[in-house]
């Protein structure tokens, strides 16, 4: 089973499929590195079921090709603003199962499926 983030990836990788409850138990600085080694051509990263308590500003930011992001079922409380800074080109988002609601201020969606989550925090900035 996966624990950690892998480090490198082949040339052209761009679908990565992280599922693993254990990479929540990582160390913050562990799981920001980890993001931060996905190759820039990725287009679908799915981290769904993976435990990740947090999605820090920047850390997805090289992922200028990402299209499809999927964290779902993950421990999020909080979308920090910068979470998804420099993906331009992001056309699908989720967030199913996670632990946060909306709050008055947060960053609005065209269309977002809020249902079974209670994150307390969407930045605007997000």
């Amino acid at each position: 089973k996966m624990k950690t983030i892998p480090a490198a990836y082949p040339d052209g990788t761009d679908c990565v499929f992280l599922q693993a409850p254990g990479l929540g138990k990582q160390s913050t600085e562990a799981i920001q590195r980890g993001l931060q080694a996905l190759p820039a051509s990725t287009k679908r990263l799915d981290v769904a079921e993976s435990g990740l308590g947090q999605l820090g500003p920047g850390w997805l930011s090289h992922l200028s090709e990402l299209r499809v992001l999927n964290l779902e079922f993950n421990k999020l409380q909080k979308l920090e603003g910068g979470a998804f800074q420099g993906l331009s080109k992001l056309k699908v988002l989720w967030v199913t199962g996670n632990h946060y609601t909306l709050e008055d201020g947060a960053a609005t969606f065209k269309r977002m499926d809020g249902s079974k989550n209670m994150i307390t925090t969407v930045d605007k900035d997000a």
